[in-house]
C-alpha cells in the first residue's frame, strides 16, 4: 500500500535488481526516505523459481538500505509504517521484505492500518520536526521538514557531485558514521511506539 504524500514503491519478483544495481546505491547517498516493498524470491538461474529464495535482496545487502524482514503478512503491513517512520528520521531508504509466495500469496488476512493510526504514527510530510542527530542539525539547523525538500530554490544544496577518491571515501565513512549508526535506536523507538498504539509488539 502507499501512504499519502510519501514515496512507497511496490516491487515484486526481484525486478529491481535486474534493472540497475547501481540505483540501489543512489538512494542512500541522496538521503531518500522511500520504502521499497519486496516480495523476495529466487532469481532465475538454470530455471525459474518464484518461491522464497531471497536472492534478490541478498544482492542489495551492502548498498546502504535499512532492511527489515516480516515473518507474516501482519508484520509486513505494520513494518511498512514502522520503516517509513525510521526512514524519515534517519534520511535513509529501507526495504520491507516478505517471502515471495509463502507470505505474498498464502497469507491474505491482516489488519490494514487505519488512516487515524497512520496520521498519529507518521505525522505529515511537511511537519517541522526537531533534527534527531548532530549531523542533521549541522545540515538543516535545529529543525527540518519531516521529509526534506531536496530541491528548494530558496535554500539550494549540492547533492550528488563528482568527487575525487579521497573526498568520495571520506563521504562514504561520514555517511555510515553520521546517518547509519543512529538507525538501530530509531527502530527500537518506532517498534515500541507502534506496540503502544496497536498492541502488536515486534
Amino acid at each position: 500500500f502507499s501512504v499519502t504524500g510519501r514515496r512507497t514503491v511496490n516491487f515484486t519478483s526481484g525486478q529491481g535488481i535486474v534493472y540497475a544495481m547501481e540505483q540501489y546505491y543512489h538512494a542512500p547517498g541522496k538521503g531518500s526516505t522511500m520504502v521499497l516493498e519486496v516480495s523476495a524470491r529466487a532469481l532465475t538461474k538454470h530455471a525459474l523459481n518464484v518461491h522464497c529464495g531471497h536472492d534478490d535482496f541478498y544482492a542489495a545487502l551492502d548498498t546502504g538500505w535499512t532492511i527489515l524482514m516480516g515473518r507474516d503478512a501482519q508484520q509486513v503491513a505494520d513494518q511498512a509504517l514502522i520503516l517509513r517512520r525510521v526512514n524519515e528520521l534517519s534520511l535513509n531508504p529501507g526495504m520491507n521484505i516478505q517471502d515471495g509466495m509463502l507470505t505474498t500469496h498464502s497469507e491474505r488476512t491482516y489488519l490494514a492500518p487505519e488512516p487515524g493510526l497512520i496520521r498519529e504514527f507518521l505525522g505529515a510530510p511537511d511537519d517541522l520536526i526537531e533534527c534527531p542527530t548532530a549531523a542533521q542539525r549541522e545540515l538543516f539547523g535545529p529543525r527540518r521538514r519531516r521529509v526534506p525538500a531536496m530541491i528548494d530554490l530558496r535554500n539550494p544544496l549540492l547533492l550528488g557531485p563528482v568527487q575525487n577518491q579521497e573526498h568520495h571515501m571520506n563521504g562514504v565513512v561520514a555517511r555510515r558514521n553520521n546517518f547509519n549508526e543512529p538507525i538501530l535506536g530509531f527502530l527500537a523507538d518506532a517498534y515500541a511506539e507502534f506496540g503502544r498504539l496497536t498492541g502488536r509488539v515486534y
